[in-house]
């Protein structure tokens, strides 16, 4: 990304240097917050279980 690049919210970042390629979709949204929410719970699952196994329930 150059210096002064303005960005808006919720917009898809690609290249180099970077350039704003489009608007995310609401369905794209909804993906990244579920993908946050799923690594926060396996983060917790793996912290609760260390010492015990390495693994965790997907």
């Amino acid at each position: 990304m150059v210096e002064g690049t303005i960005v808006p919210p919720k917009s898809l970042i690609l290249g180099s240097p970077a350039k704003v390629k489009r608007q995310v979709t609401v369905k794209e949204l909804a993906w990244v917050k579920e993908s946050a929410e799923n690594y926060v719970r396996y983060a917790s699952q793996y912290m609760s279980n260390s010492g015990k196994n390495a693994g965790f329930k997907v």
